[in-house]
């Protein structure tokens, strides 16, 4: 007997279990890639991390190079003698504060200008540096000036909500714009960034202008960075392996142009690191809170960190706290354990 002709349409068909068999096996491989392709992108966007830190780092070196000395982490402007440093503890200062432009000798416990705006010429920045009016506070919002050439009417206060280029870690998907409470007076809150200065070993440091000043590591181990608060730095036989930046993901005080919370530390009281680790309630400053971060990334394990001999490294978030300490401070004697962590290759 002859067996019935099967159409080809038929033949060449799947049946429900083996089109329900390829369905599980492709879901199993997008599994098994998804992790993979997600490393891929995250490793993708800690290479761009890394440069664009590394375009602020050429940034000050330049400066550096312009003008003899480092800027400091934040800078006001006087009446009577340029650019100047905090005067008050920088626990004092509060976010977004504006004050009166005075003289040299006048208490300045308004906010301060970021070390970010010094760069800005070297950064492309120029449109935005071309309008600052450094008589007026940086956040002055009374000194209502137009633009020549758009005649829009802007003031220092309204120029900071311009995110900046590369200040902005590819890893971050947060908002760009500051939600602190100091801000809620503003029309135009300020935009933010993911890198900034390292002032200091630890916050008791950074709150103090004798440590910070001071070239020498203080009796309890701790010493102040490159880029504080209370002046800018003339190196001298600076080791390359001092830290200029760290990384940060703080949301809310991190606005690129506000001196207040333009630095960072490393260290706990105790001495522990605090890489990626939440800082709230353990310090505050004038406003009653400095953030949740000071060095952290939202990259996993590591954050990215840049030398004053101009290479930008990442770096384990379980470093040892008496390398981390001696890559933060400028005692050039306190380096070798930074310079014997960096040749092993981390």
């Amino acid at each position: 007997m002859n067996s019935p002709i099967i159409p080809l349409r038929w033949r060449a068909a799947f049946t429900l279990v083996e089109l329900l068999v390829v369905i599980a096996i492709i879901g199993i491989l997008v599994a098994l890639l998804l992790p993979t392709l997600q490393a891929v992108r995250e490793t993708a966007r800690q290479t761009r991390c890394v440069t664009m830190q590394k375009q602020i780092s050429i940034a000050l070196k330049t400066y550096e190079q312009a003008n003899s000395r480092l800027p400091a982490g934040c800078f006001y402007q006087t009446t009577d003698a340029g650019r100047q440093y905090i005067n008050e503890d920088y626990d004092t200062l509060q976010v977004g504060q504006s004050g009166t432009v005075g003289s040299q000798a006048e208490a300045r416990a308004y906010s301060p200008f970021s070390f970010f705006v010094s760069l800005l010429p070297y950064l492309d920045g120029d449109h935005l540096y071309d309008r600052v009016n450094f008589d007026f506070a940086p956040f002055d919002d009374s000194d209502s000036n137009t633009d020549p050439l758009t005649g829009e009417n802007y003031s220092n206060a309204s120029l900071w909500n311009e995110p900046l280029p590369s200040a902005i870690c590819p890893s971050y998907q947060g908002e760009i714009l500051s939600g602190a409470d100091g801000y809620s007076d503003l029309s135009e809150k300020p935009a933010i960034t993911s890198f900034k200065a390292v002032g200091a070993t630890n916050w008791a440091t950074l709150c103090s202008s004798s440590l910070c000043q001071s070239p020498m590591i203080s009796t309890t181990g701790q010493g102040g960075g490159i880029l504080h608060p209370y002046g800018s730095s003339r190196v001298s036989g600076m080791a390359g392996t001092t830290m200029l930046l760290a990384e940060t993901r703080e949301r809310l005080y991190a606005a690129w142009a506000d001196g207040t919370s333009s630095c960072v530390w490393g260290l706990s009281s105790e001495g522990e690191t605090i890489i990626n680790r939440d800082i709230q309630g353990q310090v505050s400053g004038g406003s009653g809170l400095t953030g949740m971060y000071s060095i952290s990334s939202e990259h996993p394990d590591v954050v990215t960190i840049s030398l004053y001999d101009g290479s930008v490294r990442t770096m384990s978030e379980d470093v040892e706290p008496a390398v981390l300490r001696s890559m933060i401070t400028r005692d050039s004697s306190d380096n070798g354990t930074a310079a014997t962590f960096l040749t092993a290759g981390n």
